[in-house]
C-alpha cells in the first residue's frame, strides 16, 4: 500500500542506524530508540501534517481541527530539528508557513518558542 511505502521511505530519511546511549537517572537509554517512537507517535497524531524533512528533522502543520480546507484561517507549520541528547536536550522549533495570525499572536508565538 501507498502508506507503507511513504512511511518506510520517510523511515529511510529520518532514521540513522547510529547508536546513540545517553546517560541518565535511571540508568542508560538509547536515544535512536526513543526518537523513532516519538516519531511513529506523531505521524500517527498528525498523519499528513506530519513530514520528515531529512536527518532528525521534522515540520508538523499546526491547524483547526475537524474544518474543511476553506474553512480554516490559521494555521502554522512547526520545524523541529531535535539535537543530540533530545529528549534530554530541548529541540530546536521555529515556526514557519504562518497564516491568517495578527502580528502580536504571532509575537506571543515566538516568546513561548523561546522558552
Amino acid at each position: 500500500s501507498s502508506s507503507s511505502s511513504s512511511s518506510s521511505s520517510r523511515n529511510n530519511k529520518c532514521h540513522n542506524s547510529e547508536q546513540n546511549v545517553y546517560p541518565y537517572q535511571g540508568g542508560l537509554e538509547d536515544l535512536s530508540s526513543m526518537r523513532r517512537d516519538e516519531e511513529m507517535v506523531l505521524e500517527s497524531i498528525y498523519q499528513q501534517d506530519f513530514s520528515c524533512t531529512g536527518k532528525r528533522r521534522y515540520e508538523i502543520k499546526i491547524k483547526p481541527p475537524d474544518l474543511s480546507p476553506k474553512d480554516i484561517g490559521a494555521s502554522v507549520t512547526l520545524s523541529v530539528k531535535l539535537v543530540k541528547g533530545y529528549p534530554f536536550v530541548p529541540p530546536v522549533v521555529k515556526f514557519c508557513n504562518v497564516v491568517g495570525l495578527r502580528d502580536g499572536e504571532l509575537e506571543i508565538l515566538k516568546k513561548e518558542e523561546t522558552k
